[in-house]
């Protein structure tokens, strides 16, 4: 699904307290109607269901956001029990943030039909700290079972309308009816992006002359982690807000970011970014006087590797300094905005052309191209040229190779911050695929013993992958997430793994293993798929709002030698097959060739994935090829007794 962004104005209003417009059933009031609700009609696998989610959002004369938000949730399953445990996170540093006026209500039927009410009591609320900046409301609602509604509502209170971020009308549960009333400061400037299906219709209505904008959703399906899937925001129902102005309490107007050309222009020279670039860290000279010999791709790995491996991320992100650039030097840590500034201006002192970039990581979201949404980065990554090869570098990632774009950015958007960019650039990486060719020379016993030599040759991002669980679990973890089959009483020994160490070469890992083979009466079969990673498609919905991303180009190819004992016939060989989506993006090849006179099966599989995207709308071609494909690849050779 490609979102489609149906506004993105400018709204220039004048103050006008607002009452909400939805027409919502009483706070603490539920009918029968809803007690009886017992499946989601337009989400059917759904485990609960949310009813009502309204807030209204307005001022004080402090010019505090204030936020008064109510819930509304109906329990359907046993496994949505669960949704009982509230969690309402808020921006804790600098008291930016308070929760306050916390009530529930939990709804039940009891035995003779009557609907029971139970409050949410004091000692059920609690406050954790999530880290320096963030903390959570934890609420646990009483006597919550299937059947339950449970309502709750809140207030928030925040310092400034730099909160204002965006209203979701959509999460992982369906949601019946969605509803965000805003009233904006007075002479205020807001840009707002409202993203949806174009099958979702919502009522917005805005109303300058009272100074207040109103959106709606009803019947909105929930949005479920699907395999390959980025950012759930990226294709979440939602209103996204950015302030662009506002006159202060003296009259004075201030002008916020409105284009790229002014973000650039503002981070350039913004004292905790592009001027902490240009700071000069006098104890870092002795570093930079003894590598001023050495090339400047040698200059760049250097520092590079240097920053990786000598200073610790503490786990938060930020894309400013929220300290001096020297604190991060001298203590050896910092966010990941901080190391990555810390970067470029050590590869800048250096003679480097580095500038640093705002990125997105795909966890995160993508970023809207059409307005500099400033939230929708989440990291900054050092930008190298080097004779035109350009190179993005990332502080905090210990494991991609330089020369490589970190897997968490293929496929996005990035914006160099060098007071000369005026849109954002795309990051694709086509030099580097995911590569796997597995090699399987096996003996197939009368007994119906399979033993034999596995050797597996990986390169670029499937190194990078399978190298991390080696060296953070050793052979044990490799055992455990790549050789140990399902359904199988397969023994694995002999484990070598080579070239974890080294960028420049392949990852190699050997084996040895034995197992046992399905036997009726005279006959065996060995199921062909047990090697290729072919054997389970992971397309299962029938239905998908989201993309296929796979990130690149992927290939795996399988070579198979099974030597068959001459106690055992050949009795049917799986036919040879080409399976390929139109567009020839999708590719599954098998061949296999019987030598009878050596009583030999020889099977070379291969899956081609040219396209790292496909869009919502071809899933139904994937899920049918990788069905068909799975289906071909579990076909079994089948053996006799002689």
């Amino acid at each position: 699904m490609n979102p489609k962004i149906l506004f993105l104005l400018l709204l220039c209003v004048s103050f006008f307290h607002l009452n909400a417009q939805v027409k919502a059933p009483s706070y603490g009031s539920v009918t029968m109607i809803e007690m009886d609700i017992k499946e989601c009609s337009f989400d059917k696998e759904a485990d609960a269901v949310i009813l009502l989610d309204v807030a209204s959002v307005h001022h004080n004369d402090e010019r505090n956001l204030i936020m008064a938000r109510r819930v509304r949730l109906k329990v359907l399953k046993e496994s949505g029990i669960d949704e009982g445990n509230i969690r309402i996170p808020f921006y804790r540093k600098d008291e930016g943030e308070f929760i306050r006026e916390i009530q529930g209500y939990v709804h039940n039927v009891s035995t003779d039909g009557r609907v029971v009410i139970k409050e949410l009591e004091k000692n059920s609320i609690f406050t954790q700290q999530v880290n320096e900046y963030y903390s959570e409301i934890r609420i646990a609602m009483p006597d919550v079972k299937v059947g339950s509604i449970i309502e709750y509502q809140y207030r928030s209170i925040m310092k400034h309308w730099g909160f204002l971020d965006q209203w979701a009308f959509q999460t992982d549960l369906p949601t019946m009816i969605s509803h965000y009333d805003l009233t904006i400061l007075p002479s205020a400037e807001f840009a707002y992006n409202v993203v949806h299906r174009a099958d979702q219709p919502i009522d917005v209505k805005p109303n300058i002359n009272e100074g207040k904008i109103s959106f709606e959703m009803r019947n909105v399906p929930g949005l479920r982690d699907e395999p390959y899937m980025d950012a759930m925001s990226d294709y979440q129902q939602r209103v996204i807000f950015q302030l662009s102005k506002f006159q202060g309490s003296n009259g004075g107007v201030t002008r916020l970011t409105d284009t790229w050309q002014k973000l650039n222009r503002e981070l350039y020279t913004h004292h905790d970014f592009g001027k902490a670039i240009a700071k000069d860290i006098s104890d870092a000279k002795p570093f930079i006087k003894s590598i001023e010999a050495l090339s400047e791709f040698e200059k760049m790995d250097t520092i590079c590797k240097f920053v990786r491996n000598g200073f610790s991320w503490n786990g938060l992100t930020s894309k400013y300094m929220t300290g001096s650039i020297r604190q991060v030097w001298e203590k050896r840590s910092g966010t990941n905005g901080e190391l990555n500034l810390l970067l470029v201006n050590l590869l800048a002192d250096a003679g480097l052309k580095v500038s640093a970039m705002l990125a997105s990581h795909r966890s995160h979201g993508k970023i809207n191209l059409n307005y500099p949404f400033i939230d929708k980065f989440n990291a900054v990554v050092a930008f190298v040229n080097i004779s035109g090869n350009k190179y993005i570098l990332d502080a905090t990632d210990r494991v991609t190779p330089i020369g490589m774009i970190p897997f968490s950015l293929i496929n996005t958007y990035g914006f160099v911050i060098d007071n000369r960019s005026v849109a954002p650039i795309p990051l694709s990486n086509k030099a580097h695929t995911q590569s796997t060719t597995t090699i399987v020379q096996a003996s197939m016993s009368d007994n119906g013993i399979i033993s034999g030599n596995m050797n597996i040759i990986t390169n670029g991002y499937t190194k990078i992958n399978r190298e991390q669980v080696f060296k953070k679990g050793g052979i044990e973890d490799m055992k455990k997430y790549y050789y140990l089959k399902e359904e199988t009483d397969i023994q694995v020994d002999s484990v070598a793994v080579s070239g974890a160490y080294n960028d420049s070469v392949h990852l190699e890992e050997k084996y040895k293993f034995k197992m046992s083979m399905p036997q009726s009466g005279d006959y065996l079969t060995i199921n062909l798929a047990l090697f290729t990673d072919m054997s389970k498609s992971p397309f299962v919905s029938d239905n998908r709002f989201t993309d296929v991303n796979f990130g690149t180009a992927v290939s795996k190819i399988v070579h198979q030698f099974i030597d068959v004992s001459s106690g055992l016939i050949v009795d049917a060989i799986p036919s040879n097959i080409s399976l390929t989506m139109p567009d020839k993006s999708l590719q599954f090849v098998r061949t296999i060739t019987y030598d009878k006179n050596a009583n030999r099966v020889s099977i070379q599989t291969s899956l081609q994935i040219t396209n790292p995207v496909y869009p919502a709308e071809q899933y139904p071609e994937v899920k049918e090829f990788f069905k068909k494909m799975t289906q071909l690849a579990n076909e079994p050779l089948v053996l006799k007794k002689k």
